[in-house]
């Protein structure tokens, strides 16, 4: 598989909180960067002496080596740090060779995180190869702040000062109502004024990201702004923030730089958690039977997403959102199209006939626990945006969390959950639960 062109281009008053380079597919137990790899490293340290001619100030760049699952954790661990010594080689080599002048102003970080911290499923080859990864951040001290959003530019309220509530959102079916045929499909072309009474939600399928769920991006959005709004007027003091079924507790400081981020982080906590709270209601439709659907916790992180870009254009949030969605969503399927997923799909991910189907709690097939979009065979797709990977753990070093919603789930027993219900779901699903193919089903 080859590498990724990187580095990822983001402002550099950014770089420490988002991954500027994501060197992917080592071998496996290994640590040899291919060709491509040393290439990649190249391009990337050659953007970054670029920006840094004529700026003095320090650069510390932190290096966080992964692993998959095969093999002990100990072992993991240490293999991760290693494959983070082998790119920090390698990125030294390319700044000696192509800019000198900037090595005295680099220190380097190398930590490893193993196999812990998973960003595709480690069942397929695939996933394996992605999570096989070293992740290079950078943190330009003293670098502006200039480019972020700031309180003032949130309105002359602020921002929201209450919790946002969830839409009625939408199981992963064409249709809800018997008399009404694909009414839970969306036109691309049609998607209304965010927060107005235009506004719509349902599902469409886009080649980059599978299907969505635009009641979840459109809840995460405003939740990402609700608490961005209230970290950002709050000068990123320590306190306490409720959503409607969670409570985050910021432990520590944030700094300017980190606000986004760590609004981000919480709206995305708080999806996980009712993800794991609905599991275990298999008496109403929409909880057990549509809890981890494939769409749900990408479409989860894209709204935060989706979120930030509104913030970034400033001016009104629901203007700013409507734009953001309609660019996000170029090259979005047609509805007809999007039927034609769902029908490639059906009988694999998903178990429908018509509406009546829905009361079944196990609908619901097979579970995407991660927000690696899943693609529907035998239609048009394509490779999801870079910024898919973004990595929101440096903000969870900010809070603590706890959903609240039925009984109290803090997010350091997630890891837990999530195996729980893992364990669950492969007595009731079998082997694929957790996967999007193979699907023989569909025309």
């Amino acid at each position: 598989m080859p590498a990724r062109k990187g580095p990822l281009l983001i402002p550099l008053s950014m770089l420490g909180a988002r991954p500027y380079l994501v060197v992917d597919y080592l071998p496996f137990d290994g640590l040899a960067l291919t060709l491509s790899q040393r290439k990649q490293i190249g391009r990337a340290v050659r953007f970054l002496a670029a920006q840094l001619r004529g700026n003095s100030a320090p650069v510390r760049v932190r290096l966080v080596g992964h692993t998959d699952s095969t093999g002990a954790i100990a072992h993991n661990l240490a293999l991760g740090r290693k494959r983070a010594e082998a790119v920090r080689g390698a990125f030294l080599a390319s700044i000696l060779r192509q800019a000198p002048w900037l090595a005295p102003r680099i220190t380097f970080d190398v930590l490893s995180r193993g196999e812990a911290e998973p960003i595709a499923s480690n069942r397929t080859p695939g996933g394996r190869g992605r999570n096989r990864r070293v992740v290079v951040f950078l943190d330009i001290q003293g670098s502006s702040a200039a480019d972020l959003p700031q309180v003032r530019a949130l309105g002359p309220s602020g921002g929201p000062t209450r919790p946002p509530s969830a839409r009625t959102c939408c199981i992963l079916a064409p249709t809800t109502s018997p008399r009404t045929a694909n009414n839970n499909l969306l036109e691309p072309s049609n998607l209304g004024v965010h927060r107005g009474a235009s506004e719509t939600t349902g599902l469409i399928y886009h080649p980059q990201y599978g299907f969505l769920d635009l009641g979840h991006i459109r809840d995460h959005c405003d939740l990402t702004y609700f608490l961005y709004a209230h970290i950002a007027n709050s000068g990123g003091k320590t306190g306490t923030v409720k959503t409607v079924n969670s409570t985050a507790t910021i432990t520590k400081p944030v700094p300017p730089e980190m606000w986004v981020l760590v609004a981000r982080s919480i709206a995305y906590d708080d999806g996980l958690g009712h993800e794991i709270h609905s599991y275990a209601n298999r008496l109403v439709p929409g909880m057990h039977n549509s809890s981890f659907s494939p769409e749900d916790l990408p479409s989860n992180f894209i709204g935060t997403r989706v979120g930030e870009n509104a913030l970034r254009r400033g001016g009104d949030f629901s203007a700013a959102v409507t734009a953001s969605l309609q660019n996000l969503l170029f090259g979005a399927a047609a509805l007809k199209d999007t039927r034609q997923a769902f029908d490639n799909i059906n009988g694999c991910w998903v178990s429908f006939t018509d509406p009546r189907s829905l009361l079944d709690a196990d609908y619901l097939l097979r579970r995407n626990f991660t927000r690696v979009p899943w693609k529907a065979p035998r239609v048009r797709n394509a490779i999801p945006s870079s910024w898919m990977f973004e990595d929101l753990t440096p903000a969870a070093a900010f809070y603590d969390f706890i959903y609240n919603e039925g009984r109290r789930i803090p997010k350091s027993t997630f890891t837990a959950e999530f195996a729980n219900i893992r364990q669950d779901a492969a007595k009731r699903y079998g082997a694929s639960y957790d996967q999007w193919g193979p699907c023989s089903v569909g025309p």
